[in-house]
């Protein structure tokens, strides 16, 4: 793994632990339109046993790479 660059390729890999992670917001962002709140990361990786630290990791740096920048509105704010 090349900790130099934005994203860890061979921790991406398909049925991986960061993958998962990655393809859930892929998901959330398709069914939704918007990106997840990281609060709504730590929600998911307590229910599907993440480990929370690395989830909310991986969070950020999905958002690097889909160039998402600035704060995650939540749904019901108004």
């Amino acid at each position: 793994c090349d900790w130099s660059s934005d994203v860890c390729s061979s921790d991406l890999s398909t049925g991986g632990a960061c993958a998962a992670v990655w393809d859930w917001c892929d998901a959330v962002v398709q069914h939704t339109n918007t990106p997840p709140t990281a609060k709504e990361v730590k929600a998911k990786a307590a229910e599907a046993g993440w480990n929370a630290n690395n989830a909310t990791i991986e969070y950020y740096g999905w958002r690097k790479w889909m160039g998402i920048v600035g704060r995650a509105k939540s749904p019901t704010a108004k």
